[in-house]
């Protein structure tokens, strides 16, 4: 009868110790969903702003290349306006001279 009733205290004691264990499994289960739960949130997060980053990248290449365009077409004015000043002075030149020849 000892021999039944310590093999039963034992039996006991173990299924203590595996409920224990189960509801310590059970818990760290939930922690670690809770935790993947929160790590797929922060990288849909990430993604996003890796979206709008990227999208910011473009319009700021695409204004880049626009102000490089309109910058080429100031040069190409200031060129032309240069080119026109030129021949003004060059004009003026002529008429100065042909004056001081005709005094």
């Amino acid at each position: 009868q000892n021999a039944s009733n310590a093999a039963l205290q034992v039996a006991e004691e173990l299924a203590e110790q595996l409920r224990a264990t189960s509801e310590g499994l059970q818990k760290t289960l939930q922690d670690e969903e809770a935790m993947y739960a929160q790590a797929q949130e922060a990288s849909e997060k990430h993604q996003e702003a890796l979206s709008c980053c990227r999208q910011e990248l473009s319009d700021a290449s695409e204004a880049k290349g626009d102000a490089a365009r309109r910058a080429g077409g100031e040069e190409e004015t200031c060129l032309r306006l240069q080119t026109s000043l030129a021949n003004s002075e060059a004009a003026a030149g002529n008429v100065r001279r042909e004056l001081e020849e005709n005094e």
